[in-house]
C-alpha cells in the first residue's frame, strides 16, 4: 500500500482550500463618524449635520432630522462630497431628544442607512457639566435614550455578488474534493 499519492491529495486539496478561503467583505461601506455623534448632548440645535463614511457615497442621499416636536427643520437637499453626506438644518431647534438619519448608495452599489440620536439642552441647562457639577450616579432620567436598530431593507439582503461567487466556488471545490476522494478510496479497494 503506498500512502504517498493519498497525502498529496490531502495536501492538495488542504491547500486549494486554505487559497479559497472566504475572507471577510471589507467592500461595504460604513461610517466613520457623524457630527452630531450617537448621544452627543449640544448646547443649541445644530445648523448642519455630517455623516462621514468609510468609501464615497453617491447621490442622491437622503437624510431626515427630527426634532422633538417633529417639525421640519431641513434647509435644501443634502449635499454628498465623496465620503461625506451633510444635510443643512434651521437654527434654533427645541431642547429635548433629536434623532438624525442617513440613506445613500455607497460605490459598491449597496444601500447604507444610519441613525444617530443626540440631545439639545434646555438653554437653562448647560450642555456639559462642570466636573464638580456631575453626580456620582446620574439619575435614570437622564440617560440616553436607546437608538432603534435600523433593519436592512429589502434591497440589501447582505450578500454581494462576489460573495455569492465565492461561496459558490467554495462549494463546487468542496463537492469536487469529495468526489476524488471517494474515486480514489473506490480504485484502490478494487485493486485489492
Amino acid at each position: 500500500m503506498r500512502p504517498l499519492p493519498l497525502l498529496r491529495l490531502l495536501a492538495a486539496t488542504a491547500l486549494t482550500l486554505l487559497v479559497l478561503q472566504p475572507v471577510p467583505a471589507a467592500a461595504h461601506a460604513g461610517l466613520v463618524g457623524s457630527d452630531p455623534e450617537e448621544g452627543e448632548r449640544l448646547a443649541e440645535a445644530p445648523s448642519v449635520v455630517t455623516f462621514e463614511f468609510t468609501e464615497a457615497m453617491s447621490e442622491p442621499a437622503y437624510v431626515a432630522v427630527t426634532p422633538p416636536d417633529g417639525s421640519d427643520v431641513l434647509v435644501g437637499a443634502p449635499v454628498v462630497d465623496g465620503t461625506t453626506v451633510r444635510q443643512e438644518v434651521r437654527p434654533g431647534g427645541p431642547a429635548g431628544a433629536w434623532t438624525t438619519a442617513v440613506r445613500a448608495v455607497s460605490a459598491d452599489g449597496h444601500p447604507v442607512t444610519v441613525e444617530i440620536a443626540f440631545s439639545v439642552a434646555d438653554s437653562a441647562q448647560p450642555a456639559e457639566p462642570t466636573a464638580s457639577a456631575v453626580p456620582a450616579e446620574p439619575p435614570a432620567s437622564e440617560e440616553p435614550e436607546p437608538t432603534t436598530p435600523v433593519e436592512p431593507s429589502a434591497e440589501d439582503d447582505g450578500w454581494s455578488t462576489t460573495e455569492v461567487v465565492v461561496a459558490a466556488a467554495i462549494g463546487a471545490g468542496a463537492v469536487a474534493v469529495a468526489v476524488a476522494a471517494a474515486l480514489v478510496v473506490r480504485r484502490r479497494r478494487a485493486v485489492r
